[in-house]
C-alpha cells in the first residue's frame, strides 16, 4: 500500500484532502502571500498565494499531526514554510506522508528484530 498513488479530492484549487496507509493529508489555500493584501480577491499576481499542508492521523480521540507547514508535527524541524501553489502543498504533504510511512515500517522492523523474529 506504501506504493499505491494517492488520491486528493475536493478542490484542488482551494481546499483538498487525501486519505493515505492510514494518514490524512489536507492541503487549503490560505490567501495572499503578502500580509497588506485583504485577501485573494485584492492579491496580485506577483504576490503568489500562501498554501497551508499537513499530516495527520487520529489516534485516540486526538489529531497527532506528523508534519506540516506550520512546523509543529512530530517529524518537522521547528520551522514553518508553506508552499506557493495547491501542487506544491500537495507534493511536500505526499514527501511527508513517505517519510512517516518509511520511519513507522522502519520502527515495526525494529521491533520484530528486538524480539527475535528475524533470529538475529
Amino acid at each position: 500500500m506504501a506504493f499505491s498513488p494517492i488520491h486528493w479530492t475536493g478542490d484542488l484549487d482551494d481546499d483538498c484532502i487525501a486519505r493515505w496507509c492510514g494518514l490524512t493529508l489536507r492541503a487549503e489555500c490560505m490567501g495572499c502571500n503578502d500580509d497588506d493584501c485583504d485577501g485573494l480577491d485584492t492579491c496580485k499576481p506577483e504576490h503568489g498565494e500562501y498554501w497551508w499542508w499537513e499530516v495527520s492521523a487520529r489516534r485516540d480521540g486526538e489529531w497527532i499531526t506528523f508534519a506540516g507547514s506550520n512546523g509543529e508535527g512530530v517529524l518537522d524541524n521547528g520551522k514553518s514554510g508553506g508552499a506557493s501553489s495547491g501542487q506544491a502543498a500537495r507534493v511536500a504533504a505526499e514527501n511527508a506522508v513517505r517519510t512517516a510511512i518509511r520511519i513507522r515500517d522502519w520502527f515495526a522492523g525494529a521491533k520484530e528484530r528486538a524480539n527475535g523474529e528475524y533470529g538475529d
